[in-house]
């Protein structure tokens, strides 16, 4: 087996890096791997390029170690490519809600165990403009609030926690709206939202089960949309059964599922979108699913 390690030595969990020289090296020498090379980025879309010139077999297994914006670049590398290589996550961020949901071992040994079981599957993706996403794509008033904080409040909160307890001190734009058009597969739907999360997966922003419903292999995406908060109560609430994934049957919140979706906002409020952990520009947007089009090793059972 051969292995390219994508590395980004910049995400928020140094110890990452020592793993993945670890779990390389022990792979070579127990004779499970042949051979492997390894590429540091040093700024945005380094990953990108580096995994967009990969070749059909040139590797057995593409590495990404970083954050949830380090695999969303690979993603698009390996996509644009056309390379066909498998895909493994060594979680490096501050949040990894991607890595999360597929249940990533935590210890280095059984990480190298997953790696020699090689257990892979073909996976949905979703494109947004010319941008592919593995896990999620966050707009609305607070979408770029992450952006804006320093690194140690991300590292103690997780991303949608702190849009959702700490935005009020940061933007005072907790109880506003914006009026949003959603064109869900040919059926219009009107809201007055705070925050939508479109997701691949069940975990986003810190939270294990923000799309209960959500699966890799069903062909749909699954959308959250808040409503804006009617008291601080309420909102405290939501934030409890957000926690649990009891949420989607609260009245704040609308949740439904979609092949395709065109997003718009009717009153000419700019809103900030979010894709994968990286600034993904603004409203209006156009969403597709693309079914099994990558290929990702996990411990799934």
């Amino acid at each position: 087996m051969r292995i390219k390690a994508i590395i980004n030595p910049a995400a928020g969990r140094q110890l990452a890096q020592e793993d993945a020289l670890l779990l390389l090296n022990g792979l070579a020498k127990d004779g499970a791997i042949k051979e492997y090379t390894i590429f540091y980025t040093h700024e945005r879309n380094d990953a990108y390029f580096e995994a967009r010139h990969l070749k059909k077999q040139e590797y057995d297994l593409i590495l990404a170690v970083g954050g949830d914006g380090t695999v969303n670049e690979v993603l698009n590398g390996i996509l644009r490519s056309g390379c066909g290589i498998p895909l493994s996550i060594l979680s490096a961020g501050t949040s990894n809600d991607l890595a999360t949901y597929l249940e990533y071992p935590s210890d280095i040994y059984e990480y190298a165990q997953m790696i020699k079981d090689f257990h892979v599957r073909s996976v949905d993706v979703g494109k947004c403009g010319e941008r592919y996403f593995l896990n999620a794509l966050i707009g609305g008033l607070l979408a770029d609030v992450a952006h804006k904080v320093p690194q140690e409040l991300k590292n103690t909160f997780g991303r949608m926690a702190y849009y959702i307890t700490g935005v009020a001190d940061v933007t005072g734009h907790i109880f506003d709206s914006v009026p949003l058009l959603f064109e869900a597969d040919g059926k219009k739907i009107e809201e007055d939202a705070i925050l939508f999360v479109i997701t691949n997966t069940q975990s986003a922003g810190g939270f294990k089960k923000l799309s209960p419903l959500a699966s890799m292999e069903d062909g749909l995406f699954d959308v959250c949309v808040i409503r804006r908060a009617e008291s601080l109560d309420k909102l405290l609430n939501l934030f409890r059964l957000l926690l649990q994934g009891a949420h989607i049957q609260d009245a704040q919140i609308h949740y439904f599922q979609a092949k395709k979706l065109k997003i718009s906002v009717q009153n000419g409020v700019s809103v900030k979108l979010d894709m994968d952990g990286e600034n993904a520009g603004e409203l209006p947007l156009t969403l597709e699913v693309f079914p099994k089009a990558v290929k990702l090793l996990a411990p799934w059972r």
